[in-house]
């Protein structure tokens, strides 16, 4: 009998710490998550800032100068696609915000990465014109 009892009891300690290491495992997923958001959320206020900020700021210093002080051709290679980028990862960062909400009942961003991995084409004319873009700036 007394080995039925160790029995029960090595895996009821089996069963607790099977428990445990899962949990370790849900909170390290959790933060590594939490840093992606964090990681998205900087990214898409620097894109921001270059397709609201940065434009607005020639825009109005054209204005006041009363003649453009970047060429709508140039500034149109500088930001060529960062509005659609301005989009996308705003789609992405809330989807991502929103999972985090839910974490206890879906622990996972995975999903969520593969769902919007096509779009990740959209990089592909944004990284080319990368070299031109900051050629034109200097």
């Amino acid at each position: 009998e007394s080995s039925s009892g160790e029995e029960a009891e090595e895996t009821q300690q089996t069963q607790e710490e099977r428990a445990e290491t899962a949990l370790h495992k849900g909170d390290k997923l959790y933060y590594i998550a939490k840093e992606i958001v964090t990681t998205e959320r900087t990214f898409l206020k620097g894109l921001k800032l270059l397709h609201e900020d940065f434009r607005g700021a020639v825009a109005e210093a054209g204005a006041a100068a009363g003649k453009p002080i970047v060429a709508d051709d140039v500034m149109a290679t500088i930001l060529q696609n960062v509005g659609q980028l301005v989009q996308f990862n705003s789609t992405l960062l809330e989807q991502l915000e929103n999972r985090l909400k839910n974490w206890e009942t879906d622990m996972k961003i995975g999903d969520i990465m593969a769902k919007n991995a096509p779009f990740l084409k959209l990089y592909t004319p944004y990284i080319q014109n990368f070299d031109d873009a900051c050629k034109v700036l200097t």
